[in-house]
């Protein structure tokens, strides 16, 4: 069986590479622009996050410097978590996080990679308080709200798989300590 010959005119062809160019120059600037502003995203991103942990759970972060370093992986260093009038929680030495860039294109968080190297993570126990009081303390609903039917597959799986998705493919831990004081 043999396929029957195509005769495309040079015209369409010509159109057809100029129009593919377009979209290709198109597409490597909106890449450059991007890759250009990422800095100053993840400094946004990092004030904001910061800022949500202070509001909603009275945490003090400090991050010493952050930067990326290749495509997808940012770097952290001198990382402190201290509760409001508590005991410091943890520190962080020194962390890289790199995702995926395939899922992160529509909108979903992928971690590939975990190194961490130096941290301590210390809960501290005194008389009816600790420093990881933010995490116990149940959020007070809202009485407005009606209740309706929950469907408990929907949310079992949708549970699973915000868990799953997060553990890395790769992850390195050195000298890491955790400790609890009474």
């Amino acid at each position: 069986m043999q396929l029957p010959k195509i005769n495309i005119p040079k015209k369409y062809l010509k159109i057809g590479a100029w129009v593919l160019g377009v979209f290709l120059l198109l597409f490597i600037s909106v890449g450059v622009y991007a890759y250009s502003k990422r800095e100053a995203l993840l400094k946004k991103m990092m004030a904001k996050a910061i800022a949500k942990a202070d509001k909603d759970y009275g945490l003090k972060i400090k991050i010493g410097s952050a930067g990326f370093t290749g495509l997808s992986a940012v770097n952290m260093k001198d990382i402190s978590v201290v509760p409001k009038d508590r005991d410091t929680l943890s520190t962080i030495n020194d962390i890289t996080v790199s995702v995926k860039l395939f899922p992160l294109l529509f909108g979903d968080v992928k971690l590939s990679e975990i190194n961490l190297d130096q941290g301590k993570f210390n809960v501290v126990l005194r008389d009816s308080t600790t420093n990881i009081d933010f995490i116990l303390k149940r959020k007070k609903k809202d009485s407005t709200t009606t209740k309706s039917k929950v469907n408990l597959g929907d949310l079992a799986s949708d549970l699973l798989n915000e868990v799953f998705y997060k553990i890395p493919d790769d992850m390195e831990i050195k000298n890491f300590v955790t400790t609890h004081k009474t």
